[in-house]
């Protein structure tokens, strides 16, 4: 069977087997509930966030990402380059994605173990602030809330 391998910087970053040496694709989501503070306040609200994260060799990245709410979705492409400070290399198995938000900070790490691999996700408001400013699945309008409580992840490698 063959393995990808993701060029990086220093040193090669196993991944798991796949169709094609160049390129891997780990799926990973979570779901968290928090309430919305304002405007109109609603309690437990439940959020699932999916990313598509596809790596190629050259160190380039794509994400398909869908965030869904009940009957709600959303969805957004980023594209971004292995070590551009928001997807990172930070050991011989693990990942990061930073999301740098105007209130707060959203670092996803990722290990690898072999063909598995687990989520992390760890919300951070930055100093000064109270709550979450987060742009609202059902009209895109921002949004202020508590703090997310983590309730499941997961992560495969294809």
């Amino acid at each position: 069977m063959q393995y990808c391998k993701l060029l990086s910087a220093c040193f090669f970053f196993a991944l798991a087997p796949c169709v094609s040496a160049e390129a891997a694709t780990i799926k990973v989501s979570y779901t968290y509930v928090n309430d919305r503070i304002r405007p109109n306040p609603q309690q437990n609200l439940r959020i699932t966030n999916s990313f598509d994260v596809n790596l190629a060799e050259s160190g380039k990245i794509t994400e398909d990402v869908t965030r869904s709410a009940g009957p709600f979705a959303d969805s957004f492409k980023f594209k971004a380059k292995l070590g551009d400070g928001q997807w990172d290399v930070i050991s011989e198995n693990q990942l990061r994605r930073t999301f740098d938000q105007l209130q707060s900070t959203l670092v996803l790490t990722i290990t690898v173990n072999g063909k598995s691999c687990t989520l992390e996700p760890k919300f951070t408001l930055k100093p000064g602030f109270t709550e979450y400013q987060f742009r609202r699945i059902t009209d895109g309008t921002i949004a202020f809330f508590t703090e997310p409580k983590i309730q499941s992840t997961n992560c495969t490698i294809q």
